[in-house]
Formats: C-alpha cells, structure tokens, sequence
C-alpha cells in the first residue's frame, strides 16, 4: 500500500458493525478516520451506549505479529502493571472482510502529548517530561516472569539485544550509502563513532520490557494536571536496557532542547546516565536515527542531518544547552 493509498484508506461500516456485535459491544454511531499515524490507520467510534473506542488497522502489510504483539502487551501490562493502557482491547486478525490485522481498543482522554508540546512554557514542559519519566519508570518495573506471554521463548539474552542494534546500524549505514542522498561525512563520522562506542552495547545489564517506540506522540496526557492517563502503541514492545527506551526523546527533545534532559530522569527517579549507560544509550539513539534516515529515504519531520551530526558531538549537561 502505497502513501496514497493509505491516506484514502477506509473500513467499511458494516464490517465495524459485525466487529462489535460479534463481541457483544453496541452499534456504533459515530465513524470517523483519524488523522493520525503513519503505520496504522486509526478510526474512532463512538458506541449508542456511550462507549469510546479507537479501531485501529494495521494497512502496511497483513503479517498480524506486530498487532498480536501490541494486544498481549496491552494485556500483560494491565494484569502485571500500573502502567496506563486501555482497559480493554479485542484483536481480529482472520483477514475476512478487512485483509489487514485490526485491533479495536477503548479510547483513551486526554489529548496527545505532541499536540501541547510547543504550546507549554519552560516550566510546564519540565513538568510533561517528569510525568513522561514516571510513566515510563512503571513500563519498566512491569514484572518478566511471565513474558512468554508475549514472545516465544521468554526474555532473550543481553547479546541479542546488542546484536539486533548493531545489524540495524549496520543495515542503515549501507542503505544510506546505496540511497546517494546522505553527506558522505556524516555516515564517515557515524562509522568511527560507532567504532569507539559499541562496546558499551554488550556492556551487562538487566533486561527489562522496552517499549521502543517511547515518544510524546505515543502518550496521552490530561492537558490540565499534563499526567500520562494512556500509554499507546507498543506493536514493537520488546526486551532490552532501560536506557534504550530513551532514544526517542533523546533525538527529538533532548538534543535540541539538553535542559530539559534532568527534568525526565528526575521523573523516573535517576540522574541522567552517565559512563557506559550514557554511551549504550547514544549508540541506541545513533542506530535508531540512521534507520530512521533510511528507511524515509531523507529527513522526516522530526529527525535530520543536524540531529546526527548533534548525536555525534560530545554530549554535554549545559543548563542552558
């Protein structure tokens, strides 16, 4: 499905109808696209008996996996966890009136973190990024024990986790070279950086359950009190170092934004990382830009040249950046 295609995608009303008598849910009365997303697409309902809910179809490809994996995420973390998630969710992946996997979930207050954003003050942002921190703190203590329920064969060793992030840099790195668009500079300056620092990716560590795609997008917050009420889209939840499910907000509001590093890890109660935590975290956050480059084939709207180049320089703790 091409860019076009996925912006003109629709689901049939009916098909949503069968969706919710089939699990004994009301009619809806109101369907409508959410502007939103770029892997789903994603609908909202509202239900005759006033129940909220968000319907979301994953149109990129029709493997169910990443969807099965987002459903018994949001299902372990309910059971095992006080992280905020929806309070139900109900997964139809038999491919016979929609050929893509669907998830239909309760839908969440709030309003995404990213849509206040550039409107708070310093002070305000400050408080965002603590609540971010916290929320992302609970993620974390989620207890493993059982995590055969969400991938076979449990908690993977460290080593894996460190091999899948040096393939991916890997795989960025020749990709940008093949592509012909990026400064041959920067991928030269990302090479010996990674040299110097992978190391710290096979450093020890105790595994914990990533969300790995934690950014403000992926949050709802309620915009008075700016506490995180939902914890969205963990298709991609996986296994790994804490410090690794920072990347994102490292690349889109630490770098440009370095004062408001500490307000974060002061709400998920650590300093920032320092010594091999602060390296295994830049050499995530490198990996996941140079992928993020490539698989755009170019900038995006929130990663560019200038925030590789910026990850490459020495990291400093300026107050005032």
């Amino acid at each position: 499905m091409d860019a076009a295609e996925f912006r003109a995608f629709r689901v049939p009303r009916e098909h949503v109808e069968r969706f919710c008598r089939a699990h004994g849910l009301a009619e809806p009365r109101a369907f409508e696209r959410i502007a939103k997303g770029e892997v789903s697409a994603s609908f909202s309902l509202d239900l005759l008996d006033g129940t909220a809910a968000v319907l979301k179809v994953f149109c990129r490809s029709q493997d169910p996996s990443a969807m099965v994996r987002q459903e018994a995420t949001l299902r372990y973390l309910r059971a095992h966890s006080d992280v905020p998630v929806p309070a139900w969710t109900l997964l139809d992946i038999s491919g016979r009136e929609v050929p893509y996997p669907c998830l239909l979930m309760e839908r969440l207050g709030g309003v995404d973190a990213d849509e206040l954003w550039e409107q708070l003050e310093r002070g305000r942002a400050g408080l965002l990024l603590r609540r971010c921190g916290a929320a992302l703190r609970a993620l974390h203590r989620a207890p493993l024990e059982q995590a055969e329920e969400l991938f076979a064969g449990g908690v993977f060793p460290p080593e894996v986790w460190a091999d899948r992030t040096a393939e991916a840099f890997d795989h960025a790195v020749d990709g940008l070279a093949r592509q012909g668009w990026a400064d041959p500079a920067l991928l030269a300056a990302a090479r010996a950086a990674w040299e110097q620092g992978k190391a710290a990716l096979y450093a020890p560590f105790e595994p914990v359950l990533l969300h790995r795609d934690y950014q403000l997008w992926n949050l709802r917050v309620d915009p008075d009190t700016l506490e995180v009420i939902g914890v969205l889209d963990l298709d991609a939840a996986g296994f790994g170092p804490a410090v690794a499910d920072v990347r994102d907000l490292e690349l889109n509001v630490f770098l440009p934004r370095p004062w408001l590093r500490a307000e974060f890890w002061r709400g998920y109660g650590c300093p920032p990382p320092s010594g091999i935590e602060s390296e295994r975290l830049r050499m995530s956050a490198l990996a996941r830009a140079l992928s993020l480059l490539c698989a755009y084939w170019g900038p995006t709207a929130n990663l560019d040249a200038a925030t590789v180049w910026l990850l490459l320089s020495p990291w400093t703790e300026d107050a005032e950046g």
